[in-house]
């Protein structure tokens, strides 16, 4: 949803700054380190059994190391691997670069300007922050001041 907003930015034109949101994927090893001994062994089960059990039907259930995919946003972040034209969103399924479209919900124009309206209301209660519904992403001369 980010990416979509932000691709729609005049200076991201201007400039021709790519833009690729990324999914790992479901990763296993990399959570729960403040989790009891009882709620570790629950997941250790489920990222052993039952999520291979169910990748064999559900690709997307198919479990990637944190390693892999490090590697593979590594692959993102350098351009050896690149979304096909029109296309900015990099999901892995069983650990291989796919192109899908993005949800509805992310789609939504709405939606997007609601999540940096949002966003900023969030940003705002932490510190002093400056906003308007004039400077949100793809409004001309938007600005963002914190």
């Amino acid at each position: 949803m980010t990416a979509l907003s932000v691709v729609r930015l005049d200076e991201v034109k201007a400039r021709q700054i790519s833009v690729v949101a990324f999914n790992p994927g479901l990763t296993g090893g990399v959570a729960g380190r403040d989790a009891s001994v009882l709620q570790r062994a629950f997941v250790k089960v489920l990222t052993r059994t039952v999520f291979p059990l169910i990748g064999l039907f559900r690709p997307e259930f198919v479990m990637n190391t944190p390693e892999h995919s490090g590697k593979m946003l590594v692959n993102v972040a350098l351009g050896a691997i690149t979304p096909p034209d029109g296309r900015i969103y990099i999901s892995l399924v069983k650990g291989e670069p796919t192109f899908p479209d993005p949800s509805e919900l992310a789609r939504s124009r709405d939606r997007q300007d609601r999540l940096w309206r949002e966003s900023a209301a969030m940003a705002a209660s932490n510190c002093k922050c400056s906003w308007s519904r004039q400077n949100r992403p793809g409004k001309q001369g938007s600005k963002y001041h914190v």
